[in-house]
Protein backbone atom coordinates (compact mmCIF):
# COMPACT_ATOMS: atom_id res chain seq x y z
CA UNK A 1 0.00 0.00 0.00
CA UNK A 2 1.31 3.50 -0.63
CA UNK A 3 1.17 6.44 1.98
CA UNK A 4 -2.54 7.62 2.65
CA UNK A 5 -1.18 10.68 3.84
CA UNK A 6 1.82 11.66 1.39
CA UNK A 7 2.72 15.30 1.39
CA UNK A 8 2.69 17.49 4.64
CA UNK A 9 1.90 21.14 4.38
CA UNK A 10 5.79 21.17 5.27
CA UNK A 11 6.60 20.03 2.02
CA UNK A 12 4.82 23.02 0.64
CA UNK A 13 6.98 25.25 -2.24
CA UNK A 14 6.39 28.87 -2.60
CA UNK A 15 6.35 30.37 -5.91
CA UNK A 16 6.72 34.02 -7.17
CA UNK A 17 5.90 35.15 -10.79
CA UNK A 18 5.78 38.43 -12.83
CA UNK A 19 4.83 39.35 -16.45
CA UNK A 20 3.52 42.10 -18.16
CA UNK A 21 -0.05 43.12 -17.69
CA UNK A 22 -1.69 46.30 -17.65
CA UNK A 23 -2.20 46.99 -14.06
CA UNK A 24 1.55 45.76 -13.03
CA UNK A 25 3.60 47.79 -15.94
CA UNK A 26 4.77 49.66 -12.78
CA UNK A 27 6.03 46.16 -11.76
CA UNK A 28 7.66 45.23 -14.44
CA UNK A 29 9.79 47.98 -14.30
CA UNK A 30 10.89 47.20 -11.04
CA UNK A 31 12.23 44.18 -12.10
CA UNK A 32 13.55 45.38 -15.26
CA UNK A 33 16.33 44.20 -16.94
CA UNK A 34 16.67 41.10 -14.31
CA UNK A 35 17.61 38.12 -16.29
CA UNK A 36 15.47 35.12 -14.47
CA UNK A 37 15.80 32.19 -16.67
CA UNK A 38 19.92 32.76 -16.08
CA UNK A 39 19.26 31.24 -12.53
CA UNK A 40 17.39 27.85 -13.85
CA UNK A 41 19.19 24.93 -13.03
CA UNK A 42 18.22 22.10 -15.27
CA UNK A 43 17.96 22.46 -19.07
CA UNK A 44 14.35 22.95 -20.25
CA UNK A 45 13.96 20.26 -23.02
CA UNK A 46 14.40 17.44 -19.89
CA UNK A 47 10.78 16.67 -19.81
CA UNK A 48 10.43 16.31 -23.66
CA UNK A 49 13.33 13.59 -23.41
CA UNK A 50 10.96 11.38 -20.72
CA UNK A 51 7.56 12.69 -21.59
CA UNK A 52 4.87 13.43 -24.12
CA UNK A 53 3.43 17.08 -22.92
CA UNK A 54 -0.39 17.07 -23.64
CA UNK A 55 -2.34 20.08 -24.35
CA UNK A 56 -3.32 21.22 -21.05
CA UNK A 57 -7.20 21.25 -20.01
CA UNK A 58 -8.68 24.53 -18.33
CA UNK A 59 -11.39 25.25 -16.43
CA UNK A 60 -12.18 28.67 -14.68
CA UNK A 61 -9.40 28.47 -12.11
CA UNK A 62 -7.99 24.76 -13.00
CA UNK A 63 -5.61 23.44 -15.29
CA UNK A 64 -4.15 20.26 -16.04
CA UNK A 65 -1.06 19.52 -17.85
CA UNK A 66 -0.66 15.80 -18.52
CA UNK A 67 2.36 14.29 -18.85
CA UNK A 68 2.54 10.84 -20.41
CA UNK A 69 6.04 8.89 -19.84
CA UNK A 70 7.52 7.58 -23.64
CA UNK A 71 7.67 3.87 -23.79
CA UNK A 72 10.34 1.52 -24.14
CA UNK A 73 8.72 -0.52 -27.23
CA UNK A 74 5.11 -1.50 -25.57
CA UNK A 75 6.17 -0.99 -21.90
CA UNK A 76 6.41 1.61 -20.31
CA UNK A 77 9.53 1.81 -17.94
CA UNK A 78 10.65 4.56 -15.21
CA UNK A 79 14.89 3.59 -15.16
CA UNK A 80 15.98 6.53 -17.69
CA UNK A 81 13.34 8.62 -15.89
CA UNK A 82 14.63 7.46 -12.14
CA UNK A 83 18.44 8.12 -13.08
CA UNK A 84 17.72 11.54 -14.70
CA UNK A 85 15.71 12.83 -11.29
CA UNK A 86 18.64 11.24 -8.99
CA UNK A 87 21.43 13.45 -11.00
CA UNK A 88 19.59 16.40 -10.04
CA UNK A 89 19.61 15.91 -6.42
CA UNK A 90 22.61 18.08 -5.47
CA UNK A 91 21.01 20.95 -7.39
CA UNK A 92 18.20 20.67 -5.62
CA UNK A 93 19.88 20.70 -2.14
CA UNK A 94 22.63 23.02 -3.29
CA UNK A 95 23.08 26.24 -4.71
CA UNK A 96 26.29 27.35 -7.40
CA UNK A 97 28.01 28.76 -4.04
CA UNK A 98 27.93 25.92 -1.94
CA UNK A 99 28.61 23.14 -5.06
CA UNK A 100 31.62 25.53 -6.26
CA UNK A 101 33.25 25.11 -2.62
CA UNK A 102 32.62 21.42 -2.66
CA UNK A 103 34.82 21.86 -5.58
CA UNK A 104 37.17 23.92 -4.33
CA UNK A 105 37.73 21.85 -1.80
CA UNK A 106 37.73 18.07 -4.38
CA UNK A 107 35.05 16.64 -2.49
CA UNK A 108 32.10 15.35 -3.87
CA UNK A 109 28.22 16.85 -3.12
CA UNK A 110 26.29 14.42 -3.96
CA UNK A 111 27.02 11.88 -0.59
CA UNK A 112 25.77 14.91 1.31
CA UNK A 113 22.86 15.90 -0.90
CA UNK A 114 21.87 11.95 -1.03
CA UNK A 115 21.89 12.17 3.06
CA UNK A 116 19.06 14.25 2.78
CA UNK A 117 16.78 11.84 1.36
CA UNK A 118 17.54 9.62 4.60
CA UNK A 119 17.21 5.52 4.30
CA UNK A 120 13.68 5.83 4.40
CA UNK A 121 10.81 3.68 2.92
CA UNK A 122 10.45 5.49 -0.88
CA UNK A 123 7.07 4.57 -0.99
CA UNK A 124 6.01 6.40 2.25
CA UNK A 125 8.78 9.27 1.51
CA UNK A 126 7.39 12.46 0.18
CA UNK A 127 10.30 14.34 -0.60
CA UNK A 128 10.86 11.49 -3.71
CA UNK A 129 7.65 13.89 -5.08
CA UNK A 130 8.85 17.06 -4.10
CA UNK A 131 11.89 16.65 -6.19
CA UNK A 132 10.20 15.91 -8.94
CA UNK A 133 7.89 19.41 -8.19
CA UNK A 134 11.10 21.36 -8.18
CA UNK A 135 12.44 19.56 -11.71
CA UNK A 136 8.80 20.25 -13.05
CA UNK A 137 8.60 23.83 -12.23
CA UNK A 138 12.09 24.77 -13.70
CA UNK A 139 12.03 23.28 -16.79
CA UNK A 140 7.92 24.21 -17.71
CA UNK A 141 7.36 26.93 -15.95
CA UNK A 142 10.97 28.40 -16.19
CA UNK A 143 11.12 29.66 -12.95
CA UNK A 144 14.52 29.31 -10.85
CA UNK A 145 14.52 28.32 -7.69
CA UNK A 146 15.74 30.77 -4.97
CA UNK A 147 15.90 28.77 -1.73
CA UNK A 148 17.55 25.50 -1.62
CA UNK A 149 16.50 22.50 0.45
CA UNK A 150 19.22 22.14 2.65
CA UNK A 151 20.21 25.78 4.11
CA UNK A 152 16.54 25.74 5.77
CA UNK A 153 17.57 22.53 7.74
CA UNK A 154 19.52 22.44 11.21
CA UNK A 155 19.24 18.59 11.01
CA UNK A 156 19.39 16.45 7.37
CA UNK A 157 16.32 14.56 8.38
CA UNK A 158 14.02 17.32 9.83
CA UNK A 159 11.19 18.23 7.67
CA UNK A 160 10.64 21.80 7.11
CA UNK A 161 8.21 23.77 8.25
CA UNK A 162 7.25 26.91 6.44
CA UNK A 163 8.77 26.13 2.66
CA UNK A 164 10.19 23.67 0.54
CA UNK A 165 11.41 24.90 -2.83
CA UNK A 166 10.71 28.75 -3.11
CA UNK A 167 11.10 30.06 -6.98
CA UNK A 168 10.93 33.25 -8.79
CA UNK A 169 9.93 33.80 -12.39
CA UNK A 170 6.89 34.54 -15.38
CA UNK A 171 3.33 33.25 -14.91
CA UNK A 172 -0.06 34.19 -16.06
CA UNK A 173 0.31 37.39 -17.16
CA UNK A 174 0.35 38.25 -13.22
CA UNK A 175 3.01 39.11 -10.39
CA UNK A 176 2.22 35.35 -8.70
CA UNK A 177 3.19 34.02 -5.51
CA UNK A 178 2.44 29.75 -6.31
CA UNK A 179 2.29 27.35 -3.41
CA UNK A 180 2.91 24.13 -4.47
CA UNK A 181 2.16 20.57 -3.30
CA UNK A 182 3.27 17.16 -4.56
CA UNK A 183 1.35 13.57 -3.66
CA UNK A 184 2.71 10.26 -4.44
CA UNK A 185 -0.36 7.77 -4.56
CA UNK A 186 -2.09 4.39 -6.02
CA UNK A 187 -4.90 6.48 -7.58
CA UNK A 188 -5.62 9.56 -9.09
CA UNK A 189 -9.10 10.04 -7.07
CA UNK A 190 -7.29 9.83 -3.93
CA UNK A 191 -4.08 11.98 -4.67
CA UNK A 192 -6.71 14.93 -5.77
CA UNK A 193 -8.88 14.33 -2.59
CA UNK A 194 -5.84 14.21 -0.36
CA UNK A 195 -3.88 17.40 -2.29
CA UNK A 196 -7.10 19.64 -2.17
CA UNK A 197 -7.80 18.36 1.51
CA UNK A 198 -3.98 19.95 2.27
CA UNK A 199 -4.26 23.07 0.39
CA UNK A 200 -7.85 23.54 2.53
CA UNK A 201 -6.14 23.27 5.67
CA UNK A 202 -3.28 25.32 4.06
CA UNK A 203 -5.54 28.20 3.67
CA UNK A 204 -7.83 27.92 6.58
CA UNK A 205 -4.40 27.90 8.77
CA UNK A 206 -3.02 30.54 6.48
CA UNK A 207 -3.12 33.38 8.93
CA UNK A 208 -1.13 36.53 8.57
CA UNK A 209 1.45 35.09 11.40
CA UNK A 210 1.87 31.79 8.99
CA UNK A 211 2.35 33.75 6.29
CA UNK A 212 5.15 36.27 7.44
CA UNK A 213 6.88 33.37 8.29
CA UNK A 214 6.63 31.48 5.19
CA UNK A 215 8.37 34.84 4.15
CA UNK A 216 10.39 34.95 6.62
CA UNK A 217 11.66 31.91 5.86
CA UNK A 218 12.50 32.58 2.49
CA UNK A 219 14.17 35.84 2.97
CA UNK A 220 16.26 34.40 5.42
CA UNK A 221 17.51 31.72 2.10
CA UNK A 222 17.70 33.78 -0.63
CA UNK A 223 20.19 31.42 -3.12
CA UNK A 224 23.45 32.56 -3.84
CA UNK A 225 22.93 31.49 -7.79
CA UNK A 226 21.40 35.00 -7.78
CA UNK A 227 23.11 38.35 -8.09
CA UNK A 228 22.77 41.17 -5.39
CA UNK A 229 20.34 43.01 -7.52
CA UNK A 230 18.06 39.75 -7.99
CA UNK A 231 18.28 39.08 -4.17
CA UNK A 232 17.22 42.66 -3.75
CA UNK A 233 14.49 42.21 -5.70
CA UNK A 234 13.15 39.01 -4.01
CA UNK A 235 13.22 40.60 -0.85
CA UNK A 236 10.64 42.92 -1.89
CA UNK A 237 8.65 40.44 -3.34
CA UNK A 238 8.61 38.33 -0.17
CA UNK A 239 7.73 41.24 2.03
CA UNK A 240 4.28 41.72 2.73
CA UNK A 241 3.22 45.31 2.38
CA UNK A 242 5.38 46.34 -0.45
CA UNK A 243 3.99 47.19 -3.80
CA UNK A 244 5.54 44.11 -5.33
CA UNK A 245 4.05 41.50 -2.78
CA UNK A 246 0.89 43.25 -2.97
CA UNK A 247 0.50 42.56 -6.92
CA UNK A 248 0.62 38.82 -6.35
CA UNK A 249 -1.83 36.44 -7.02
CA UNK A 250 -2.02 33.15 -5.32
CA UNK A 251 -1.37 30.12 -7.15
CA UNK A 252 -1.12 26.59 -6.55
CA UNK A 253 0.82 23.93 -8.73
CA UNK A 254 0.03 20.43 -7.67
CA UNK A 255 1.94 17.50 -8.76
CA UNK A 256 -0.15 14.28 -9.14
CA UNK A 257 1.83 10.91 -9.69
CA UNK A 258 -0.76 7.44 -9.25
CA UNK A 259 -1.18 3.86 -10.75
CA UNK A 260 -3.35 3.88 -13.46
CA UNK A 261 -4.64 0.31 -14.74
CA UNK A 262 -5.18 1.39 -18.26
CA UNK A 263 -1.03 1.55 -18.40
CA UNK A 264 -1.22 -1.66 -17.98
CA UNK A 265 -3.81 -2.78 -20.69
CA UNK A 266 -2.20 -0.22 -22.91
CA UNK A 267 0.96 -2.35 -22.73
CA UNK A 268 -1.01 -5.70 -23.43
CA UNK A 269 -2.49 -4.29 -26.69
CA UNK A 270 0.07 -2.50 -27.80
CA UNK A 271 2.19 -4.44 -30.67
CA UNK A 272 5.18 -1.87 -30.57
CA UNK A 273 6.39 1.82 -29.48
CA UNK A 274 4.62 3.44 -31.96
CA UNK A 275 1.52 1.49 -31.24
CA UNK A 276 1.55 2.09 -27.69
CA UNK A 277 2.32 5.34 -27.88
CA UNK A 278 -0.96 6.23 -29.94
CA UNK A 279 -3.51 4.14 -27.59
CA UNK A 280 -1.89 6.19 -24.41
CA UNK A 281 -2.32 9.53 -26.58
CA UNK A 282 -5.90 8.89 -27.13
CA UNK A 283 -6.49 8.04 -24.10
CA UNK A 284 -4.94 10.71 -22.11
CA UNK A 285 -6.41 13.25 -23.33
CA UNK A 286 -9.99 12.28 -22.17
CA UNK A 287 -8.25 10.94 -19.03
CA UNK A 288 -6.68 14.55 -17.97
CA UNK A 289 -10.41 16.16 -19.03
CA UNK A 290 -11.92 14.12 -16.80
CA UNK A 291 -9.67 14.95 -13.97
CA UNK A 292 -10.64 18.42 -14.42
CA UNK A 293 -14.20 17.27 -13.38
CA UNK A 294 -13.81 15.43 -10.94
CA UNK A 295 -11.86 18.51 -9.63
CA UNK A 296 -14.35 20.89 -10.42
CA UNK A 297 -17.23 18.19 -8.70
CA UNK A 298 -14.85 17.93 -5.74
CA UNK A 299 -14.94 21.87 -5.41
CA UNK A 300 -18.45 22.28 -5.20
CA UNK A 301 -18.19 21.85 -1.35
CA UNK A 302 -15.45 24.20 -0.76
CA UNK A 303 -16.41 27.59 -1.60
CA UNK A 304 -12.50 29.01 -0.27
CA UNK A 305 -10.71 26.68 -3.05
CA UNK A 306 -12.98 27.68 -5.79
CA UNK A 307 -10.97 31.68 -5.37
CA UNK A 308 -7.96 29.39 -5.85
CA UNK A 309 -5.69 29.54 -8.97
CA UNK A 310 -4.76 25.59 -9.28
CA UNK A 311 -2.55 23.66 -11.57
CA UNK A 312 -2.05 20.12 -11.80
CA UNK A 313 0.74 17.98 -13.41
CA UNK A 314 -0.77 14.62 -13.98
CA UNK A 315 1.59 11.71 -14.62
CA UNK A 316 -0.25 8.58 -14.65
CA UNK A 317 2.12 5.34 -14.20
CA UNK A 318 2.15 1.37 -14.26
CA UNK A 319 3.78 1.35 -10.91
CA UNK A 320 4.60 4.10 -8.92
CA UNK A 321 5.93 1.79 -6.18
CA UNK A 322 8.50 0.52 -8.50
CA UNK A 323 9.15 3.58 -9.73
CA UNK A 324 10.04 5.30 -6.42
CA UNK A 325 12.51 2.08 -5.07
CA UNK A 326 14.08 2.61 -8.34
CA UNK A 327 14.73 6.34 -7.91
CA UNK A 328 15.73 5.53 -4.55
CA UNK A 329 18.63 2.92 -5.73
CA UNK A 330 19.64 5.43 -7.91
CA UNK A 331 19.94 7.71 -4.83
CA UNK A 332 21.87 5.69 -2.60
CA UNK A 333 23.14 2.79 -5.24
CA UNK A 334 21.68 0.37 -3.29
CA UNK A 335 18.25 -1.57 -3.23
CA UNK A 336 16.04 -1.20 -0.31
CA UNK A 337 15.04 -3.53 2.25
CA UNK A 338 11.63 -3.56 3.90
CA UNK A 339 12.10 -3.73 7.52
CA UNK A 340 10.44 -6.69 9.33
CA UNK A 341 6.36 -5.63 9.78
CA UNK A 342 5.70 -5.04 13.51
CA UNK A 343 2.85 -7.58 14.85
CA UNK A 344 -0.52 -6.56 15.18
CA UNK A 345 -0.34 -5.96 18.82
CA UNK A 346 2.36 -3.51 18.47
CA UNK A 347 0.80 -1.73 14.81
CA UNK A 348 -2.06 -1.03 16.93
CA UNK A 349 0.23 0.29 19.74
CA UNK A 350 1.93 2.95 17.59
CA UNK A 351 -1.31 3.78 16.42
CA UNK A 352 -2.68 4.82 19.63
CA UNK A 353 0.41 6.40 20.30
CA UNK A 354 0.12 8.54 17.65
Amino acid sequence: MLHRNATKLAGCSIILSLRSHPEGIQMQKLFEGIAWDDCLTVKTDWVENFFHQIPEVLDLKVRAHALSLKFSGNRQESLALAKYVGNRIQHYVFDRHELEEYEARDENPYPMASSFFANTDPVYDGKYGELILYLLVEAIFKTPMVCHKLSLLTNVKDQVKGGDGIFFGERHSNLSILIGESKIYQDLGGAIGSSLDSIDRFNQNYLPSSLDHELFIARSNISKNLTLDQANALLKAFRPGTEEYQACNKIFPILLIYDDTKIGSIEEEATNRDHAEELVSDWIKQHSMEAVKNIRARLQDKSELRKLFLEFFLVPMNSVEVFKKTLFKQIHGIEFKEMPKPSGIKKAARKAAK
